[in-house]
């Protein structure tokens, strides 16, 4: 964080701080004094989950990616959190990571042009070398924001207690496929950095696109070709018999969507001559 913002430089009153510490008690001040960086950095993680509840958001991408890899070193580690959230809830996320150390820096360039998304603001932590990517969508459901990014490989949503990721075939493949909105060479790289294959178009598959197919329209009702995992929440106290949350929030969406107009492999049943008919072709 800058030396200069607000927040760091009253911490480092001291003066100030000997007057605060003269009004607590024994135990607060051994507590204080006890706090680490992982104590920390969990308050900090406690904090964006409770706001992930308030506002209905979800954190997207890379960080969800991250949490269901089975080999990850720490050089591949995201560095940058992305969190959709509704539309006019952009003033609760700006108060919740101003208050545990972040600054708001920018916007967030080329999302900031997306159709379906209101404003992009980053958020940094400078010492740590963290940033938090605030996406607020125009919409009160966050979505359709979500089905218009760049490349499937994106399309992993993780709120506090369920996981889904709309490719999960393409997933276990490592495999990411461009979308409507063309990603950027720095969001590709980041991607084929950890091993993923990127694809353009569907011409070099060299399998049967299923859900992944460009040509078809997926649908969220009956979450067909939807990966879903309950991870239980920070404390494991969500998703275990007796509170077992469900689908609904997905499932009764009722939203459609694709990321491209035809299909190119010649291993699909709807390649390019359904051309004519893509509007009618469902994947069931």
């Amino acid at each position: 964080m800058d030396s200069k913002d607000p927040i760091r430089s009253f911490y480092s009153m001291t003066d100030c701080m000997l007057e605060i510490m003269e009004f607590c008690k024994w135990s607060s001040l051994v507590a204080l004094s006890h706090v680490d960086r992982t104590g920390r950095d969990r308050a900090r993680l406690l904090t964006v989950l409770t706001s992930l509840d308030k506002t209905g958001a979800m954190i997207l991408g890379t960080v969800p990616w991250a949490v269901t890899a089975e080999k990850l070193n720490d050089i591949h580690l995201p560095r940058e959190m992305q969190i959709v959230t509704p539309s006019g809830t952009f003033a609760t996320w700006a108060e919740c990571l101003l208050q545990i150390g972040y600054c708001m820096v920018d916007d967030g360039g080329i999302l900031s042009y997306d159709p379906y998304v209101r404003r992009v603001t980053a958020f940094w932590r400078f010492r740590a070398g963290v940033s938090i990517l605030i996406i607020e969508a125009r919409k009160p459901s966050i979505f359709e924001a979500v089905f218009n990014l760049g490349l499937t490989s994106e399309m992993m949503v993780l709120d506090t207690s369920r996981l889904y990721s709309f490719y999960p075939q393409l997933q276990n493949k490592e495999i990411t496929l461009s979308a409507f909105r063309r990603p950027s060479p720095l969001t590709i790289k980041w991607w084929t950095d950890r091993a993923f294959k990127h694809h353009e178009t569907t011409s070099r598959f060299t399998h049967t696109c299923g859900y992944a197919c460009p040509a078809i329209w997926r649908y969220t009702d009956g979450m067909k070709g939807i990966g879903e995992f309950a991870w239980g929440g920070i404390d494991n106290d969500k998703d275990f018999e007796g509170n077992m949350g469900d689908s609904l929030r997905v499932s009764s969406l009722r939203l459609k969507w694709r990321i491209g107009i035809h299909c190119v492999n010649e291993h699909c049943q709807y390649n390019s001559r359904f051309y004519a008919t893509l509007s009618e072709v469902r994947y069931d």
